[in-house]
């Protein structure tokens, strides 16, 4: 976008603060919540800036894990900074500005949630990060959209394997399946 707005923490870009995005499910399963757990924690003990969307599950433990290890972590909203998808959700958002984190949105503070506005959304967290990490997702789901945009943007995708009974790893194992690489840790 030709304008992003930023709230919070001053973004500050290193060697060692390489952005990675996880993102992955809204529907988290507890598996879900382990894995995203484990890498968001490896990947900041390693230094990553941690990049994902601020919604409700995957994103949100990402985000959460990174300032909890203290970590850098950015949220990519898909509104302006005056509101906050769902409405329950603001106090994980107050939570992250309170602990260090930068909140961007291409959309003015007034700017209220669309359901068009999240895959641009998606599209500026695959492209201002060296990879893309999923998590745990569906086939059909905003997470494949950000993969879809990494690729493009010739950004690294990886996907985490997960139980085959599990209806939110069917994505991950198509990622896969394509060509993403097969993570288990933050080294990886």
């Amino acid at each position: 976008p030709p304008v992003l707005f930023a709230k919070g923490a001053v973004l500050s870009w290193t060697a060692e603060s390489l952005p990675i995005a996880i993102v992955g499910t809204r529907n988290i399963t507890p598996y879900g919540r382990e894995v995203t757990e484990l890498l968001a924690g490896e990947l900041v003990e390693l230094g990553v800036t941690i990049v994902s969307g601020l919604m409700y599950g995957v994103d949100s433990v990402a985000h959460l894990t990174a300032v909890k290890c203290a970590g850098k972590t950015i949220a990519v909203l898909g509104y302006g900074f005056d509101h906050c998808y769902p409405e329950e959700h603001r106090p994980v958002m107050e939570e992250l500005l309170a602990r260090g984190a930068t909140l961007l949105s291409e959309y003015p503070p007034w700017k209220i949630a669309k359901r068009g506005n999240f895959p641009a959304r998606n599209s500026i967290v695959a492209g201002m990060s060296a990879a893309v990490v999923v998590t745990e997702a569906a086939q059909k789901s905003g997470s494949m959209i950000t993969a879809e945009c990494a690729v493009e943007e010739g950004r690294a995708v990886c996907a985490v394997p997960g139980p085959i009974t599990n209806p939110y790893c069917d994505g991950t194992k198509w990622l896969i399946n394509q060509g993403a690489t097969l993570v288990s840790s933050g080294a990886e």
